[in-house]
């Protein structure tokens, strides 16, 4: 029987994640506020990395 699992991860979802990931590795309490995400662009002509909204997803039909 298939399943379709549809998932989001949205900038606040990744931010959560990345200091939750941070503070286990390095065993101390870091300021959330501090974690910036970025995107490469590849619209421009430098290709440089900036501050952007940030969206993963993931849509996929999983089994037979």
């Amino acid at each position: 029987m298939a399943a379709q699992i549809n998932i989001l991860v949205d900038e606040e979802t990744l931010r959560n994640l990345v200091h939750r990931w941070l503070c286990e590795q390095i065993g101390a309490e870091i300021d959330i506020k501090d974690i910036k995400i970025e995107v490469k662009s590849n619209q421009n002509y430098k290709s440089e990395w900036e501050q952007a909204s940030f969206r993963a997803t993931v849509s996929k039909t999983i089994g037979k």
